[in-house]
C-alpha cells in the first residue's frame, strides 16, 4: 500500500522497554523520503498529554475519516519508521489546514521554528 503525507496510520511502535503495541500517528515527511530511502517520518497520537507544550490537540474536525474515541493530542516528537516493519493500515487522513498546524508545532518542538 502507498501512503502519503498527512495520512494516519496505525503502527507497531517499540516502547523503551522493547515492547511493540499498535499506536495511531500521523504521517509528516513527503513522499520524497520514501521514494528514496524507504522510511517515513511520523508523530505518534496518544490519549495521553505527558509534555503538554511538545502536543497539539488533534480532533475529529481535523481529520477525515476517522473519529478518536477520546481527546487526543499528537506528540510533536518525529520518529523514523519502516514501512514494512511498522506500517498496519491507514485509517484516516488529516485536513491540510489543520496539518499545517501541526506541522508547525513539530518545526517549533524540535527546531524551536
Amino acid at each position: 500500500m502507498v501512503y502519503n503525507q498527512r495520512d494516519i496510520v496505525w503502527v507497531n511502535f517499540q516502547f523503551n522497554d522493547g515492547q511493540f503495541k499498535p499506536h495511531l500517528a500521523v504521517i509528516v515527511s513527503d513522499n520524497s523520503l520514501h521514494e528514496t530511502t524507504g522510511d517515513y517520518y511520523i508523530v505518534l497520537i496518544s490519549s495521553k498529554q505527558i509534555y503538554p507544550e511538545n502536543t497539539i490537540e488533534i480532533t475529529d474536525e481535523m481529520v477525515n475519516g476517522w473519529s478518536f474515541e477520546k481527546k487526543s493530542y499528537v506528540i510533536c516528537h518525529i520518529i523514523e519508521s519502516d514501512l514494512s516493519r511498522d506500517f498496519q493500515r491507514k485509517v484516516g487522513t488529516v485536513k491540510k489546514e489543520y496539518f499545517d498546524l501541526i506541522l508547525d508545532k513539530v518545526l517549533l518542538t524540535i527546531f524551536n521554528r
